[in-house]
């Protein structure tokens, strides 16, 4: 059980990691959006 969790974990961490930089990317388009709207 204990063995499972840590061979799981890095998979469940690089996903997180994942996850962060594709919304951190979406962010940064919809802020060009936002400029391109603005100026």
């Amino acid at each position: 059980m204990h063995k499972n969790k840590l061979n799981f974990l890095p998979k469940q961490y690089k996903y997180i990691q994942n996850a962060s930089l594709i919304s951190l990317f979406k962010m940064e388009d919809e802020k060009r959006v936002i400029n391109r709207i603005l100026f």
